[in-house]
């Protein structure tokens, strides 16, 4: 199944175009992906080891936006999916990912 992202500019706002993961990628497009950090009733986080690159460390979850798709329905989605937990989530802060890090 292909897969599409809605592309979007410097602020994070859709432009109105859409592309595939691929040409994403491949193309350096900016778009959308979201970021959870779980955290133990401890204080530990969790941390995965990165899908590609196993020796290093990864965020709890983390996925691309569907096209259409706001931030929380795609932290949520992509938590059952990979941890499948269905939990409250907070939204702690947002930014715009550059070549600069």
């Amino acid at each position: 199944m292909t897969e599409y992202f809605d592309v979007v500019d410097e602020k994070d706002r859709p432009t109105g175009q859409k592309v595939t993961k691929t040409e994403a990628h491949q193309q350096n497009i900016p778009h959308r992906v979201a970021t959870v950090l779980v955290f133990r009733p401890n204080g530990n986080i969790l941390i995965q080891a990165h899908k590609f690159h196993g020796r290093l460390l990864d965020h709890s979850v983390g996925g691309h936006l569907e096209a259409g798709e706001d931030y929380e329905t795609a932290a949520k989605r992509e938590m059952k999916e990979e941890l499948g937990l269905e939990v409250p989530i907070e939204k702690v802060a947002e930014g715009v990912l550059s070549e600069e890090y």
